[in-house]
């Protein structure tokens, strides 16, 4: 009977299967489970070994404090002059928890006791301990038989309170020099916290207990400082493992074992993973059947499936499908297929991306031109409402100026007026005619700052106090306000600025500042000088502004409050003041709290020529630039300035 070929590849399969189990079963007898065992006994005689290491390295750590101590001029002293202050200063409780000390015990050179203290394993209970409760050691005591190499003694001890790790050594000066005066000790017990700490620090479960004179366990003459006799003891259920090693005393007799104890999860893990072959391999085996039955699937048949469901996944969704990945097992026919549709995919991917970047760009055009937009129609209501009020302001000193004039055009009315009646017409006619002159000049001056052209300016020495004297002389006569200046001292009289310029500035600040301050309420000027600049504060406790305002102070014809009762303005003042003194090369800038009062600060140049004679074109010479000078007293310099005296110039000069 001929057998069909999925036939023939299950028997050879079922032979494959047998063999290899087979050979799994020798190399799991003959080659695994010894090796397991080996590697086992290797890890717990490591595990010993690294307790022991610990061990050591705490009688390592005692012997560089004693090792310290030792050599402390003051510990050389005391041992002679017993000094209350060392015993006050190193000698007390906290030393022995502070250091993990059981022990401290300082011997003279005949043994004789100086000081001594033991301490329980809590660090802080005093206890007396066995052999260290004598007066006097004879020169045979273990820790007293130095080594004159290092003249130190290291090692374990039983005592009273069980077995310590002590170190002694000889004591000297801190140089080394001359003979030793005694011996300093010190110990640690090998309390159970000190082996459940070296637990906890190598991850090892130990356990160990005192031999006493439980020797011939042990082949002691077959051991060294070296070497070690570690036994392994297999327990009787299997499921732990063992292994013990003794350590001796000073005196060479055993003294502590220690018993280190592990669960066999090596041998476990490996035969867990034995296991887990021999069914990786029984399921290997089924899974090759299946996969030699669905390669024909994979190769051909599910290729094209992916193709097509991708090709309707483009032409259904608005979404591009991901690079289609057929994998490695399909036919070459079917990989050339699948490799020109994920072509055409990343084309059509990179044409979709262009557009959408064009479409972005088209976006944000849009909104930019958006954005302009709104600025251009809140600027065109800016200036619509600028127009109003402009119109507004001009009418009123226009109305007042018709009026007063018509007013003194009638003779028979006029005849009436005595001479103080035509002086008050005549005043109101002359004040809204400098009213009316004053918008206009902010109407040049900000078309001149909206074309970019410079404002004129006229810079020459002159007097800031005697500016700002005359303006709030002035502005006292109208206002029912307290206006005060303060000329701090140190502050230059003479400064190079645009008197007319600056006037106007002060004139815009001051107005300001009376508008929005409630009546006889106090208006204060401060003059003073900041590093090389001459800082001027107009100070009003007003209504204040709040922050929103303040960012749109120095803004062109902004207004705070628009509404038809507010206080009258074009909204021009404080750009026009920015643009002034930033011209002046200066700074200015707002302080406000809103129900509390308006701060505004500027600042001018402190600008001292370097010869104090100002040359004109007609050889005459101001003082004015001399009030920096030493040739010149101050004084005398302000009154020639103020005075307008100027010198002629030799041609000899």
């Amino acid at each position: 009977m001929k057998l069909t070929l999925r036939a023939r590849i299950l028997l050879v399969l079922l032979i494959i299967f047998s063999l290899l189990g087979a050979t799994a079963y020798i190399i799991h007898s003959q080659v695994l489970l010894p090796s397991f065992l080996e590697l086992e006994d290797q890890h717990i005689r490591t595990n010993v070994q690294r307790i022991v290491n610990a061990l050591e390295n705490e009688q390592h750590h005692l012997s560089l404090i004693v090792h310290d101590w030792s050599a402390w001029d003051d510990t050389y002293k005391y041992i002679v002059d017993h000094n209350p202050e060392y015993e006050a200063s190193n000698l007390v409780d906290p030393t022995f928890p502070m250091n993990q000390l059981n022990l401290i015990c300082l011997l003279d050179d005949s043994g004789k006791k100086v000081w001594c203290k033991a301490m329980a394993e809590d660090f802080a209970t005093p206890i007396t301990l066995q052999p260290f409760d004598l007066e006097r050691f004879s020169a045979d005591f273990p820790l007293l038989r130095l080594s004159q190499g290092h003249q130190q003694a290291n090692g374990l001890l039983m005592t009273s309170g069980g077995p310590m790790f002590c170190t002694a050594m000889s004591i000297f000066d801190s140089n080394g020099q001359g003979s030793p005066r005694g011996t300093l000790i010190m110990g640690r017990l090998l309390s159970p916290a000190l082996i459940d700490k070296i637990s906890r620090l190598t991850g090892i479960v130990c356990e160990v207990k005192t031999v006493g004179g439980k020797a011939a366990a042990i082949d002691s003459g077959a051991r060294s400082a070296e070497t070690r006799i570690v036994r392994t003891n297999y327990a009787d259920n299997e499921a732990k493992i063992s292994a013990s090693t003794v350590l001796e005393d000073m005196n060479g007799m055993p003294l502590i074992e220690i018993n280190v104890y592990e669960a066999r999860e090596i041998l476990a893990q490996g035969l867990k993973a034995l296991r887990i072959s021999l069914l990786l391999l029984a399921v290997g085996v089924i899974l090759a059947l299946a996969m030699m039955l669905l390669m024909l699937q994979r190769s051909i048949v599910t290729p094209i499936r992916l193709l097509t469901r991708n090709i309707f996944k483009r032409s259904n969704s608005q979404q591009s499908p991901a690079i289609l990945d057929i994998g490695t097992c399909a036919s070459r026919e079917i990989s050339l297929l699948a490799e020109e549709f994920n072509h055409l995919l990343l084309n059509l991917d990179a044409k979709n991306a262009e557009l959408g970047d064009i479409n972005r760009a088209l976006s944000d055009e849009a909104n930019k031109l958006k954005g302009a937009e709104a600025r251009l129609k809140k600027l065109d209501q800016l200036k619509s409402e600028f127009i109003s009020t402009a119109a507004h302001e001009l009418r009123t000193p226009v109305a007042s100026i018709m009026g007063f004039t018509e007013l003194l055009s009638d003779q028979e009315v006029v005849a009436t007026f005595d001479e103080e009646q035509r002086e008050e017409c005549l005043r109101e006619i002359y004040e809204n005619s400098e009213r009316l002159t004053k918008i206009v000049d902010d109407i040049l001056d900000i078309s001149r700052i909206e074309a970019n052209r410079p404002i004129p300016f006229d810079k020459q020495p002159a007097s800031i106090k005697d500016l700002l004297e005359k303006i709030v002389k002035r502005f006292k006569l109208k206002a029912s306000h307290r206006l005060i200046l303060d000329f701090k001292q140190g502050v230059p009289e003479i400064l190079l600025f645009d008197a007319h310029r600056i006037g106007q500035v002060m004139e815009n600040l001051l107005s300001n500042a009376l508008k929005y301050s409630p009546k006889e309420s106090t208006v204060s000027i401060i003059v003073e000088q900041v590093d090389c600049q001459c800082k001027i504060s107009v100070i009003d406790r007003g209504i204040g502004m709040t922050d929103e305002q303040k960012t749109h102070i120095f803004d062109k014809f902004y207004r705070a409050d628009a509404s038809n009762t507010a206080v009258r303005g074009l909204g021009l003042g404080m750009s026009i003041v920015k643009r002034i003194i930033e011209d002046h090369g200066s700074t200015i800038w707002v302080d406000s709290v809103l129900d509390e009062g308006t701060r505004v600060y500027f600042t001018l140049p402190v600008n001292r020529a370097p010869n104090p004679f100002v040359e004109s074109e007609n050889n005459q010479v101001c003082f004015c630039d001399m009030v920096s000078s030493e040739a010149i007293p101050p004084d005398l310099a302000t009154s020639c300035c103020s005075s307008g005296i100027i010198a002629p110039i030799s041609d000899s000069w």
